[in-house]
């Protein structure tokens, strides 16, 4: 009876941690939707200077999230967003609006795809 106890607490704490991982991932991933919404209207008004300050902020964060992320996902989903936001940052430094509408575009649905794979459903557990 005490081994069944004590593998019924190690599954719900497991159940718990990737429960807290999921909405970590989702709460962030949103944080940086809104960061290259931000960085794509100032591009759109002409605050190019801005835009890209904007999008510096957002690969920082990126980095610095860059060792949990790669404990829970897959790599080539991490790696297309990285590579999106870097398209995204040339495009700025080369005040190009098409491409980077572009680009932010693709990464903002990139960066919704990675919290979708975290989210608690049937179709990620299954």
């Amino acid at each position: 009876m005490r081994a069944l106890r004590i593998s019924a607490a190690v599954l719900a704490a497991l159940f718990i941690v990737c429960l807290a991982a999921g909405t970590a991932i989702n709460r962030r991933c949103n944080g940086w939707q809104q960061q290259l919404a931000q960085a794509e209207s100032s591009a759109a008004h002409g605050h190019w200077r801005r835009a890209e300050a904007q999008l510096t902020d957002l690969q920082q964060d990126w980095q610095r999230a860059q060792g949990p992320l790669h404990m829970v996902m897959e790599h080539a989903e991490i790696d297309k967003a990285a590579s999106l936001l870097q398209r995204c940052l040339v495009a700025c430094g080369q005040k190009d609006a098409a491409a980077l509408r572009a680009a932010a575009v693709e990464l903002s649905m990139q960066l919704g795809h990675i919290a979708d794979m975290e989210r608690l459903s049937m179709e990620n557990i299954l």
